[in-house]
């Protein structure tokens, strides 16, 4: 363990220590596996579009890459406030003389791309001076890509670039920034140093990795002369040579480093037609690689090729471990195709990579772009992504992007067309190297993608399939690159990072960035101004001055338009004043400021000033939203205004100590002022000193005051809140304040006291001393309890017993001691028990009491009793007749008598001798008892002598919880009716903590009030501990409460852990006086009849009275009544009228008046008065017509009479009458049986009687419902004057009559579709009418919808309207019912409708198992799915198949072929297949289920099966060394592990010597066709031996031969020289067995036990293996691999299958004890194991009986054959095994698996015996 953290802190060590950049180099890293850094967002299917390009103009790149960096650290000048990255290439421009002069560039990586650092490199040349210009414009040489890295570990960032002519540069830009117009001093400051190489570098880029614990540089190049590669490596810190590497060869690829605890440098050479190899290590090539030939290639220097040899990529590539290099070969040919090879580091062929060659990328032709490495399809592993290019003609060239797997399988290929006729031919050849990066994300999965480019487009393909995600596209999306063509090439490879700081990923490429085509709407504070009324920016004002805000400033930094943007300007938050709204829009990269508008300063203190970005995100969707918001901060100065300020707001003190707070006050107002200060108080217990006024604090300056604090004797152990407010007198309302905390420390204290400390009782009497222990302390303790152990005594708490007891500060418990009288005590007798209790805190701290108990003849039963005031308490008393008669007894209280209405009973008591009898002694408590008093009495008993005495104490309880009190004594009220009384109630908490307190009343004593509580009607709140509130309860009666009665409140408050408690008071309700008179205003008389005219009197008072009633006038005779009323009650009085003969028309009142006879005996007299109008008429009728409008059908009749007299007065009895009708419905109404006299209907009437006459009303057939007005009239023939008129109503009454007729019905439909009726509503009744529609009966779950649900129609109008119904999906077949509801205003009518549902045939078929298995050759596997009648009818449906696996993978079968299916059933089938023995698969079946009800409905599915392949393990070469050893030599033993067929991932070996297991261990992944050489060494002994290597005793590994995995050697050891061969034995046997069991115990955790088998005897099979058998004891299925004993992996059970496949048991030759206990045998029982096999004696074993004949055989034979049969015995049973399985308990904690164990079984040893001496004996 040590070892290993030490070689992990070396490697740590090693590794650089400085930042890198972003895309540091070609390729990303030293490894080039050039996959991009994961965004937080990235930009999915959506085109990216340019943010900047340079390349596209004047700027183009000429450097083989583009790195990206953070040069933050680097820029000086204002503060950097821009969150991008920096782009850093190489671009060249033409000098006066035509050369190309190149150009170290670092731009802004957000729009518009500026240009901050650039420095000139010269002109280029060769090393030789020869000018490149000409292979730079043909794309055939260029810049090395720039290596980014704080090279001299300074924090600041390199760059190093290498010119052609061999020069590495090293520069740490110098740049200045100006953040008012966000620009740069593009400047060339910051050279540091340079290197010469003497070579030309024009094809390869330099590397970034750690030589000597810094970021140092390889580069590689060439030597022209003479014709030499180069590798060097130049020390970062400073540019020394570290080492470089001399080989042949014309072309170099770029360098990349494998960091492994030291870094070597792989380069691909072209040299003499061959691709070659180096790896460097320390400028020395090392074993492997010297060079590596990797296969001949066409000369770089070809002219139809391009020069440029792909870079060495290096990654964890398979799933061996550590990396592997990928080495990419160009073709051989012009016209061949490139290959990929891969190597593990040390040459060899990577796992899967052996085989067949490189992978040729066929029909792909060259390749010049680095392959890179990342997993592309989210699996876990990595894929290899390469780019070639074809050039079949001068004007066709294609480009193929090839995703190779890590098993050297090809996942997909994607090629597109790049020939551009623009283009010269190689020109768009695929020279860019890709890049890998996470693009799309929608289809669930974090694969990565691709991005490539060759001239002139850039494409990004989906990593899982090389097009986009499964869409119907080739590409995820694709980008032209502006004007790249002819002498502007894309040959520069991309680069991948969030450049612009918005969180989405951007591609640089050839000068240019493509970002995201989103709106970014950007708000900083800088562009936000707020100036004065001059102009000037302002940061401080007066309140009350006015500000302008302008210019506000909104960017768009995104690539998209916003449009429609909301803008609000609010004060202080988010959601405070809005000061401005405006909407804009911003065009992409660019700015829009918002119009000028102004504020006036208000509130002291600093202000914000939020801008922000309203945007609906489905018009502008945004790259971020985070940005939307800024603020800028105004600090507002008031006329008057403060600010406190303390430095320390925490002391610390005892209680009566002082602490002391300093405060600062500054004025921040304009104006001098004075302050007054105040301190918030809750705890009376503290003395607090402070100024109450500060004065003279001119503006801008701070005073100070102190504030003391003095914690009093009571205060807690806690810390304190307090709260300092100080407030200016210039304006009130400027206030601020600070809160200091005051910590006071712990002391402690105890009290400890027992109320009643003597007792009285008889024998065998438990009872109780209550014990009070108070904290005295000012913070919570613990305190320990104890007693003595005579009496029973023990100390109870809450009546449970207790040794401590935890109390607060101030808190007390009371405890109790009992004691129990012994029964044999007798009078006289007595104990003296201790109560001590010792503080935990200070142990220092402790109280006792004593208290003495006794024996005699009375005792209490309670010998404390409590009582509240007020309240009852009583004594009782038992006593004894101690005499030897009977006598008379007498109880009195002898001393302490309180001398409050005491009683005591019975007053005396006659008893037997020896009997028993009982007394109380009673008391009355006053309301005036103090709480907390108690009053110590002696009881005497006797018979005019005191016999005894005892000692009690009446306490009075002290008030607890929540009391309610009257304020005023005031338990009584008067009211009103209706009037509203208050009660004051008083609300104290006893409690010394906070109560919540609820206020309600007992509402069934005040039934019809209202009671509130502070003019609520509830009541809650907290009442502070020992604390107290007023609460005024109003008591409103009801209004018609009656006088006299009498209600009861019961205010009842409520806390939660407390009873009750309660206020009570009574009101009685006054009586009221009061008189109410109503009657008509009008009345109409008939003229000289005498009518009863009703007035209604009601009594408004709520107790009863006598009204005296008068009334006069001219029609009535003048009188007065009396009558008695109830309270409230109504009584009607008749008054006589007759108006005599009179006009019609004429008019005269009554004035009638009431007077209350109580009120006035009250001296409060209460009457109304009222005044009667009458008019006489001449026609009246008393029928229902006269009363109201009257309701009559359409085409009714009805008639009615009216009473009509004559009041014209001729001195004849008779006078004739005009009659006449009007109104509106005149035609309907007729007088009966009038006569036509001189052209008028006439009636003859009586003179001043009336007579009777008849009216006839007739409603037309067809009449609109409505009122109708009619009057009648009549006019005396003798006197015009004398008219009489009457009107009436008529109501019609409306008659509903609704019709509903089907127009259309739908025809027959499918489930999921709708059916549809036309429906005409006719309204047939005689008024309008409003109709509502309604389905019924309609099946569960079915929608139904009406066009119009409710329908307004007049009369004989119509409307037709649509009613839908929609039949879900699954519907059955079949016709349906149901009904259309039309409900108008007074009828309604109920439609039947039906609609027919028609047969849909449908199946579905879903896989239940995996649709892909593996088999073994043989072997029956069966594919599940199940068959869903998803149809509307029952069906029969039929499974058939087709495919390879139909045709090889015989015999094939279904569960079943066709089936019937009810509506949504579902049944399981399967199919089985057997796997070829050919295994030449895989093999295919599709699956087609079929509806027999509809041949068109069918469901497919596909299996595919696949044979395995299973391997042979082998075992050859053991060799043991030194062939002859010695005793005590170590031996070598070597032996080599084979894999055949297929690779084996683990097996396990086992070594035995001379049949004894010695070691083992399991080996790990072999190869197929590979293999893994074994050592082990073990001590030669003497004699000899037999060692032997058996592979897979248990049959774990499933293989198609088992004849190889035994291998064996007999080597002989002997000794020189003189031999003590008894000695010698002896020493070995020991040797033997202690090595043995030893070995056992040390390997019984780490290693299987094994099986030794005997060696298999193979003879030919009749039945083909492997089988497929049930288990004959718990018949699971069981895969069998061979003939021979298996095991059943379910129940463990061992069976043995023969060659023709039969099966049967087997029985394990297994010791009972070893099943049993599952554990090897102690060194005791091996050595009496070895004892009875070498005695004598027949000694029977302690674990099994022997079988009789062992036994007999056994004691025939010599010690010798004994120890030879023991050793035999011992290696065969050594290997046998005994699963033991862990005993199951219920429901178990979940824990990790563990290996299961195995232990082989052994005999029991043999009892009795000494080992030594049987081994002397031998």
């Amino acid at each position: 363990m040590r070892r290993a953290v030490a070689i992990l802190l070396a490697i740590l060590l090693l590794l650089p220590t400085s930042a890198q950049a972003e895309w540091a180099m070609f390729g990303k890293d030293a490894n080039h596996t050039g996959v991009a850094e994961v965004t937080d967002r990235t930009i999915q299917k959506r085109t990216p579009v340019v943010s900047w390009d340079r390349g596209s103009s004047s700027e183009e790149v000429y450097s083989w890459g583009t790195s990206i960096g953070n040069f933050t650290a680097n820029i000086g000048g204002d503060p950097y406030d821009r969150d991008v990255l920096h782009i850093v290439y190489v671009t060249a421009r033409e000098n006066d003389d035509g050369n190309l002069e190149g150009y170290l560039i670092i731009r802004d990586g957000g729009s518009p791309g500026r240009l901050m650092w650039e420095y000139a490199l010269g002109e280029v040349e060769d090393q030789e001076g020869n000018d490149l210009t000409s292979d730079f414009n043909d794309f055939q040489a260029a810049y090395g890509t720039p290596a980014i890295a704080d090279f001299d570990d300074n924090g600041l960032m390199d760059i190093a670039v290498a010119t052609p002519n061999g020069i590495v540069h090293f520069f740490e830009p110098d740049i200045t920034y100006d953040s008012q117009n966000e620009e740069y001093d593009e400047q060339d400051n910051g050279e540091k140093w340079s290197y010469e190489t003497d070579l030309t570098i024009v094809r390869s880029n330099p590397s970034i990795t750690s030589f000597n614990g810094g970021n140092d540089l390889v580069i590689s190049g060439i030597d022209l002369d003479p014709e030499k590669i180069n590798v060097i490596a130049v020390d970062g810190a400073n540019g020394d040579e570290l080492w470089k590497f001399i080989a042949d060869g014309t072309e170099i690829s770029s360098p990349a480093v494998l960091v492994d605890g030291n870094s070597k440098v792989f380069v691909s050479v072209y040299d003499g037609g061959n691709l070659e190899v180096y790896a460097i290590q320390g400028g020395s090539a090392i074993s492997g690689w010297t060079p590596k030939t990797i296969g001949s290639i066409v000369d770089p220097d070809d002219t139809r090729q391009h020069p440029l040899l792909p870079s060495i990529v290096i990654a964890d590539i398979t799933d061996d471990p550590g990396k592997e290099i990928l080495v990419p070969q160009p073709p051989a040919t012009y016209d061949g195709d490139a290959q990929l090879w891969l190597y593990t580091p040390d040459g060899s062929y990577a796992n899967g990579w052996g085989s067949g060659g490189g992978y040729e990328l066929g029909g792909g032709g060259d390749i010049d772009a680095t392959p890179v490495v990342g997993d592309i399809d989210d699996d876990g592993d990595l894929e290899i992504v390469a780019v070639t290019w074809s050039d079949t003609s001068t004007t066709s060239e294609i480009t193929h992007v090839w995703a190779i797997g890590n098993d050297k399988t090809l996942e997909w290929e994607t090629e597109y067309d790049t020939s551009n006729g623009g283009l010269g031919d190689d020109d768009e050849h695929a020279i860019s190297s890709p890049i890998l990066a996470v693009i799309y994300t929608e289809d669930g999965k974090n694969n990565l993608d691709v991005f490539t480019c060759t001239t002139p487009k850039c494409f990004a393909l989906d990593g899982n399939d090389g097009h986009d995600g499964g869409g119907g596209r080739d590409q995820l999306w694709d980008i032209d690159l502006e004007n790249r063509g002819g002498d502007n090439t894309i040959f520069t490879s991309p680069a991948a990072s969030d450049v612009d700081g918005d969180g989405l990923i951007d591609f640089v490429i050839d000068g240019a960035v493509y970002s995201a085509d989103l709106v970014d709407l950007t708000l900083r504070s800088s562009d936000i101004v707020i100036a004065d009324s001059a102009g000037n920016p302002v940061t401080e004002v007066e309140e009350g001055q006015e500000v302008t805000l302008y210019p506000i400033t909104i960017r768009n930094d995104g690539n998209h338009d916003a449009q429609d943007v909301d803008i609000e300007v609010r004060l202080d938050t988010l959601d405070g004043k809005v000061l401005h709204e405006e909407t804009i829009d911003v065009d992409a990269n660019s700015v829009q400021n918002l119009v000028s508008f102004t504020w006036i300063a208000k509130g002291q203190g600093i202000h914000s000033i939020w801008v922000m970005c309203l945007i609906d995100t489905d018009d502008n969707e945004e790259v971020r939203y985070d940005n939307n918001n800024a603020s800028r901060s105004l600090f507002v100065r008031p006329q008057y205004g403060l600010e406190l300020n303390i430095t320390d707001s925490l002391e610390t003190v005892d209680v009566n100590q002082t602490a002391t707070f300093d405060i600062n006050i500054t004025n921040m107002g304009l104006q001098t002022d004075n302050y007054t200060v105040s301190v918030t108080v809750m705890n009376p217990e503290w003395d607090i000193s402070y100024p109450l006024q500060v004065t003279g604090v001119e503006s801008n300056t701070t005073v100070q005051f102190s504030v003391s604090f003095i914690p009093g004797t009571n205060v807690t152990a806690a810390v304190h809140d307090f709260t300092i407010t100080v407030a200016s007198e210039g304006n009130s309302s400027r206030t601020d304040s600070v809160v200091v905390d005051i910590s006071v420390n712990q002391y402690y204290g105890l009290n400890v006291e027992m109320p009643l400390m003597n007792q009285r009782v008889f024998p065998d009497t438990t009872l109780s001393y209550p014990v009070r222990i108070t904290n005295q302390g000012n913070g919570a303790d613990t305190f320990d309890l104890f007693t003595g152990n005579d009496w029973g005594a023990e100390i109870r708490i809450d009546n449970s017993p207790s040794g401590e007891v935890f109390l607060g500060a101030g808190r007390m418990v009371e405890a109790e001691l009992r004691v129990t009288t012994p029964s044999d005590s007798l009078v006289g007798d007595y104990k003296e028990l201790p109560f001590t209790v010792i503080s935990q805190g200070d142990s220092n701290i402790s109280e006792s009491v004593l208290s003495n108990t006794s024996i005699g003849i009375m005792m209490a039963e309670e010998a404390i009793v409590g009582v509240l005031p007020g309240s009852k308490a009583s004594f009782s008393l038992e006593f004894l007749n101690p005499t030897d008669q009977t006598d008379l007894f007498s109880v009195s209280i002898s001393s302490g008598d309180p001398e409050w209405d005491t009683t005591i009973s019975p007053t005396n008591i006659s008893l037997d001798s020896g009997s028993k009898g009982n007394a109380w002694v009673n008391f009355t408590v006053p309301n005036t008892a103090e709480p907390e008093t108690s009053y110590p009495m002696v009881f005497a008993f006797g018979n005019n002598q005191t016999l005894d005495t005892i000692n009690v104490v009446l306490e009075i309880v002290p008030l607890s919880g929540p009391r309610l009190w009257s304020v005023d004594n005031s338990f009584s009220a008067y009211a009103n009716p209706g009037e509203t009384v208050y009660f004051v109630v008083r609300v104290v908490n006893y409690e010394d903590q906070d109560l919540d307190v609820e206020l309600s009343y007992q509402e069934d004593l005040m039934e019809g009030w209202n009671v509130l509580f502070n003019n609520q009607s509830t009541w809650s709140k907290s009442i502070p501990a020992g604390g107290s509130t007023s609460v005024s309860v109003g008591v409103t009666s009801p209004g018609d409460a009656e006088a006299i009665d009498t209600f009861w409140l019961r205010v009842i408050g409520t806390s939660s852990g407390f009873d009750p408690t309660y206020f009570d008071a009574n009101i009685t309700i006054n009586q009221e006086f009061g008189i109410s008179i109503s009657s008509k205003s009008t009345v109409t008389l008939l003229g000289n009849i005498s009518e009863l005219v009703k007035v209604a009197i009601t009594n408004t008072g709520n107790g009863p009275d006598t009204f005296e009633v008068a009334y006069s006038g001219l029609w009535v005779q003048n009188e007065m009544d009396t009558f008695a009323f109830e309270g409230f009650e109504t009584k009607e009085i008749t008054i006589l009228v007759n108006s005599g003969m009179v006009a019609p028309g004429s008019e005269s009142t009554v004035l009638v008046q009431v007077n209350s006879t109580k009120s006035r005996i009250a001296g409060n007299e209460v009457s109304d008065t009222t005044a009667l109008s009458f008019i006489v008429t001449g026609m009246i009728t008393y029928s229902e017509w006269g009363s109201g409008p009257v309701s009559l059908n359409q085409g009714e009749t009805r008639s009615f009479d009216v009473a009509i007299l004559s009041l014209f007065d001729s001195g004849v009895p008779t006078s004739r009458v005009i009659t006449e009708v009007g109104g509106g419905a005149e035609p309907w109404v007729s007088f009966d049986n009038t006569e036509e006299y001189e052209g008028e209907d006439t009636l003859v009437v009586p003179v001043g009687e009336p007579d009777l006459f008849s009216v006839t009303v007739n409603v037309p057939e067809v009449t609109a419902t409505g009122n109708y007005l009619f009057s009648l009239t009549v006019t005396d023939y003798n006197d015009n004057s004398h008219v009489s008129t009457l009107w009436f109503t008529v109501n019609v009454i409306q008659d509903f009559n609704i019709a509903v007729e089907i127009i259309s019905t739908p025809p027959a439909v499918n489930p999921g579709y709708s059916g549809e009726w036309l429906l005409d509503l006719t309204n047939n009744g005689n008024g309008i009418d409003s109709i509502t529609m309604n389905s019924t009966d309609v099946p569960e779950n079915w929608p139904s919808t009406f066009s119009d649900s409710v329908v307004e129609l007049l009369s004989d109008r119509n409307k037709i309207i649509v009613f839908t119904l929609d039949i879900p999906e699954g519907t059955s077949s079949g016709e349906y019912f149901l009904s259309i509801d039309a409900q108008s205003l007074g009828t309604s009518i109920s439609i039947p409708l039906n609609i027919t549902v028609n047969s849909v045939h449908r199946i579905s078929a879903s896989v239940t198992s995996e649709i892909e298995l593996t088999g073994q050759p043989g072997e029956t596997v069966y594919f599940q799915f199940d068959v869903t009648n998803i149809g509307n009818t029952n069906d029969t449906v039929s499974v058939t198949a087709t495919g390879t696996m139909m045709s090889q993978a015989t015999p094939t079968d279904f569960g079943w072929s066709t089936k019937s299916l009810s509506i949504s059933e579902t049944e399981s089938n399967y199919l089985k297949a057997t796997v070829p023995m050919s295994n030449d698969g895989p093999w295919t079946a599709i699956v087609t289920v079929a509806s027999e009800g509809d041949s068109s409905q069918i469901s497919t599915l596909q299996f595919k099966l696949f044979g395995v392949t299973l391997p042979d393990a082998g075992i050859r070469d053991l060799v043991l060394t030194p062939s002859d050893p010695k005793p005590g030599d170590n031996v070598m033993a070597r032996f080599t592990i084979t894999a055949v067929n297929a690779p084996i991932e683990s097996i396990y070996y086992t070594i035995y010597l001379d049949g004894i297991i010695i070691g083992g261990d399991r080996a790990y992944s072999i190869e197929a066709g590979g293999s893994k050489l074994i050592s082990y060494s073990f001590e030669a002994t003497e004699g000899s031996h037999t060692f032997m290597v058996r592979l897979d005793v248990d049959g774990e590994l499933e293989e198609t031969d088992t004849t190889n995995n035994e291998i064996r050697q007999s080597i002989k050891v002997e000794k020189s020289g003189v031999s003590n061969l008894p000695i010698y034995l002896a020493v070995v046997a020991i040797v033997l067995v202690g090595g043995a069991v030893l070995y056992r115990y040390s390997t019984r955790d780490n290693r299987p036990s094994v099986e030794t088998k005997m060696e298999p005897v193979v003879t030919e099979s009749s039945v083909t293996f492997p089988l497929v058998l049930n288990c004959i004891q718990c018949g699971s299925r069981v895969r069998v691999a061979r003939p021979g004993a298996f095991r059943c992996p379910s129940c463990k059970s061992v069976a043995s299958v023969n060659s023709n496949g039969e099966i049967g048991s087997v029985k394990e030759k297994a010791d009972k004890s070893s099943e049993s206990s599952g554990r090897p045998l102690s060194s005791t029982e091996r050595r009496l194991r070895m004892e009875g096999f070498l005695s004598e004696e027949d000694i029977p074993e302690v674990l099994e009986e022997p079988e009789e004949d062992e036994e007999s055989e056994a004691s025939e034979l010599s010690a010798s054959e004994k120890l030879k049969l023991f050793r035999q015995e011992e290696a065969a049973q050594a290997p046998e095994i005994v699963e033991v399985e862990p005993e199951s308990e219920p429901e178990p904690e979940p824990e990790s698996p563990k290996k299961e164990k195995k232990t082989r079984k052994r005999r029991g040893p043999p009892k009795g015996g000494s080992f030594g001496p049987t081994i002397g004996g031998f």
